[in-house]
């Protein structure tokens, strides 16, 4: 039996929003609202603006933007120009920039005014449009691309060297909206809290889930622990997307009225750990349904609609799912492999990387456990990576910077479980020279994103090795009893 149809594109969500009414509500933000239409004639004018800039047709654009309706028009006009978006992390430095540049190179840019320096810090030469402008004079029509063609390159953290470029087709960023519509029950009179940033698929699906459904986006510039839930009252917000960290930071707030002053009903994500699932939802009247998936698969490939604590649900009819152990046989724990069951909802393959698809099968690099009753539960990572307040963490990005000090021999980083969301970065450290854990992640903090930062560190006086001289990571012990500790976002220590 085939899967449903899906919409083919991100423009074709946009025609669909369009026919059903452009004087419809889009995005509200700071009190403002924005409808389709007032969008759509954003995206006009980017496009022409685009063609005025001598933007090139076809060639992929680097977008540095913070979270505001313009940075969705961008999107829009990227989309329906026929031109690849290259999303960059607002927080992102410029060794990082300067690495996915060298991966895919762009001699185009729309960033904020006050991310010029960082560009250029990152080598960047060509054209930037900043300030942003939509003034274009020409009015230039929109395209309706192949569901193959390339959209996005969204970088994700790999298992063992820095991020990938993920190819992302239109077919898979349409779908991902279509997914986010199926788990968050979207419709007309539904308002989704948008604090995701745009450059993650987390915030990239919800725009076309909005065009496609009619559901309103209310904004925010960023998720904001001790406002969040008065953002969510005051913006009237009826669902949210959550990552599991979220779920538990909200948890450690103090009661407040808000708690149950909202009219959210639902929310749907993934990481929700058992122990916060059932509390989450008695104290905040909020119904979880959980999700599986990641960027290279359309960003959903199941769905717990059964809401077993635990459970990451069933696979989607678009994708069969499947449990392979280490020699590649079927099990009932094993990895996670995905293989789509219509064209172009997997990636084509990394930008200058091997495939993740192998034999059409997406080898995740993710462990699940098959339940009696034929769902599955999302039992760690195979990978080398991190899952850190719901971004992944190469390990060798973090290696990489604190190796770069004068007094670092030798490092190694490894996930431990966090206090609030899903893992904390230990780094164990094989020093030359006496070395305070303060000084040397003060000395990192401007080569490292906020994620990335390790929250405990330890002194080895060697490592265990593999038989190929690496460190064996399976024997540093992942108890934090008496390590260095680093408290809270920014450089404080206890």
């Amino acid at each position: 039996m085939n899967p449903p149809p899906l919409p083919p594109s991100l423009a074709h969500q946009l025609a669909l929003a369009r026919a059903r009414g452009s004087d419809r509500p889009l995005l509200t933000m700071d009190g403002r609202s924005w409808s389709v239409a007032d969008v759509d004639a954003l995206a006009a004018g980017l496009r022409a603006t685009l063609d005025h800039e001598g933007f090139e047709p076809g060639a992929p654009v680097l977008v540095m933007l913070d979270n505001h309706p313009l940075h969705v028009a961008v999107i829009l006009a990227l989309a329906t120009s026929g031109r690849p978006w290259l999303p960059i992390g607002a927080r992102q430095k410029a060794a990082q920039i300067r690495h996915c540049l060298g991966v895919l190179p762009t001699r185009h840019a729309i960033v904020e005014e006050r991310f010029r320096s960082v560009l250029a810090g990152a080598g960047f030469e060509g054209r930037v449009l900043a300030p942003l402008s939509a003034e274009g004079s020409c009015p230039v029509p929109p395209i309706e691309p192949e569901p193959g063609a390339l959209r996005a390159v969204m970088f994700t953290s790999g298992t063992t060297g820095p991020p990938k470029g993920v190819r992302v087709s239109e077919q898979m960023l349409a779908a991902s909206g279509h997914f986010a519509g199926i788990a968050g029950a979207a419709g007309p009179a539904e308002t989704f809290l948008l604090w995701e940033p745009l450059h993650h698929i987390g915030g990239a699906q919800m725009i076309g889930m909005a065009l496609e459904t009619g559901a309103r986006l209310a904004m925010v510039e960023r998720f904001a622990a001790g406002s969040f839930w008065r953002q969510v009252v005051e913006t009237g917000a009826t669902r949210l997307h959550y990552l599991g960290g979220i779920l538990d930071i909200l948890m450690r707030r103090p009661p407040s009225p808000c708690d149950r002053a909202h009219a959210v009903l639902r929310a749907f994500g993934a990481g929700a750990r058992p122990l916060t699932w059932r509390a989450f939802e008695e104290r905040f009247a909020i119904r979880l349904v959980e999700v599986y998936g990641m960027t290279e698969a359309s960003s959903f490939t199941t769905l717990n609609e059964e809401r077993m604590v635990g459970s990451i649900g069933r696979p989607l009819p678009w994708f069969d799912v499947a449990l392979r152990d280490a020699a590649g046989r079927p099990a009932d724990e094993g990895e996670i492999v995905v293989r789509e069951r219509m064209p172009h909802l997997l990636t084509s393959g990394y930008v200058g990387a091997a495939s993740p698809v192998v034999g059409g099968w997406l080898h995740t690099g993710d462990i699940a456990r098959r339940d009696a009753d034929g769902t599955l539960a999302f039992v760690g990572r195979l990978k080398d990576c991190m899952r850190v307040r719901g971004e992944n963490v190469a390990a060798f990005e973090v290696e990489a910077v604190l190796a770069a000090h004068p007094a670092v021999a030798e490092c190694a980083a490894v996930g431990v479980a966090a206090e609030i969301g899903e893992e904390d970065i230990l780094v164990y450290v094989r020093a030359t020279a006496p070395l305070d854990p303060a000084d040397l992640l003060t000395w990192a903090e401007p080569h490292l994103s906020t994620w990335q930062m390790p929250r405990y560190v330890a002194f080895v006086d060697d490592f265990e090795r593999t038989p190929s001289e690496r460190v064996r990571k399976a024997a540093l012990s992942r108890s934090v009893d008496g390590v260095w500790r680093r408290d809270g976002n920014s450089i404080n220590y206890k």
